[in-house]
């Protein structure tokens, strides 16, 4: 079993939920909280590791360089 972090949406509420899952892989963690959750429309897990590795990449950019990436995706979309 591994510990994950799952992040859904239920667009009935309009409303995020952070909840965590023991769940052997990261696709049975997602299916749990969609399971519980009834009205969730997707929901996406990520492991421990994911998320320092996510924290520690976003800590050593700047300011400028996150909005500057952000503005970019904004553009391509």
């Amino acid at each position: 079993m591994q510990k994950f972090l799952v992040v859904s949406y239920d667009d009935d509420q309009q409303q995020w939920f952070w909840d965590y899952v023991a769940a052997p892989t990261a696709e049975k963690a997602a299916a749990i909280v969609c399971r519980d959750r009834t009205n969730v429309i997707a929901a996406e897990a990520t492991t421990v590791k994911q998320l320092r590795d996510m924290a520690h990449g976003l800590e050593k950019l700047t300011v400028h360089r996150v909005a500057a990436q952000y503005k970019r995706t904004v553009e391509e979309a």
